[in-house]
């Protein structure tokens, strides 16, 4: 008989995800999924993904200023960084 606790793990691509990541200390993908659903929240896919990888490919947004305060507006000027290595 099957653990009870490794078929939740793998019911859906997001506890998957989540369980995987925190288990491993991965990341998590999101990107639109490659399959016809109907259903809102079934639009996207949760994906594990290692660290070194998004580390050296990613590419993010950051603030041209180091420190943007205790409560920074969500918007802000910045410039694409590839990577994700502390500078």
């Amino acid at each position: 008989m099957k653990d009870r606790r490794s078929k939740w793990k793998v019911n859906n691509c997001l506890f998957f995800a989540v369980w995987r990541s925190i288990r491993n200390d991965e990341y998590i993908i999101i990107r639109k999924t490659r399959r016809d659903h109907l259903w809102p929240c079934c639009r996207y896919h949760f994906l594990v993904i290692p660290k070194d990888i998004v580390d050296e490919h990613a590419e993010s947004y950051m603030p041209k200023k180091d420190d943007l305060g205790k409560l920074p507006l969500p918007w802000f000027e910045g410039y694409i960084k590839k990577g994700d290595k502390k500078d």
